[in-house]
């Protein structure tokens, strides 16, 4: 049986995560330079419209793929190829844009139901910015509270350098992920 010694290797673990990090934080500035989104936040954080929309040739056609491709082909004609589009399991399609008005979202409708078939359209939401500047701002509240009730519980049950060593860790995994995200 073969033994891996990855306590003996931190050094190698701490420069793969550095490595990553800088990457990770280099592509956001690289992106920050072109005035570019440094992450791509859905609509949830930027606004848009979401559409829920029930098409018949979907039930019908049990591929799929082909349907999305389809779909996303179509809005591409509208510059919209980067939406999200999701199936539900009863074949209701969610699409998330940009935020349409109301005379170029009845076009795409329009546009869908002449290439895709019959469309009811059971709910259009339009989202606007000021939601998600409300939802980062609670976000940040989120994580700084958390942050300082596990500094404090660690502190009380074990000890103060404990619990800056698990927000480290923490920290750690947080900007890994937000450098894969980039």
């Amino acid at each position: 049986m073969k033994t891996f010694k990855i306590a003996e290797k931190r050094n190698l673990w701490i420069f793969t995560s550095l490595i990553i990090i800088a990457l990770g934080f280099g592509l956001m500035g690289n992106k920050a330079i072109k005035a570019q989104s440094a992450l791509n936040y859905g609509i949830d954080f930027v606004g848009g419209t979401s559409m829920l929309l029930k098409f018949d040739s979907l039930t019908k056609n049990s591929n799929k793929e082909i349907f999305i491709t389809k779909l996303r082909r179509t809005l591409g004609q509208y510059g919209l190829e980067k939406s999200s589009i999701q199936i539900s399991n009863d074949d209701e399609v969610i699409i998330k844009t940009l935020e349409l008005n109301n005379s170029k979202h009845q076009n795409i409708l329009n546009e869908l139901e002449n290439k895709l078939g019959k469309i009811e359209v059971l709910e259009i939401d339009f989202i606007g910015p000021t939601i998600g500047a409300e939802l980062k701002k609670t976000s940040l509240w989120i994580v700084l509270v958390t942050f300082s009730a596990l500094l404090l519980y660690i502190t009380l049950r074990f000890q103060f350098l404990f619990g800056i060593a698990a927000l480290i860790a923490l920290l750690h995994d947080a900007l890994i992920t937000i450098s894969f995200a980039s």
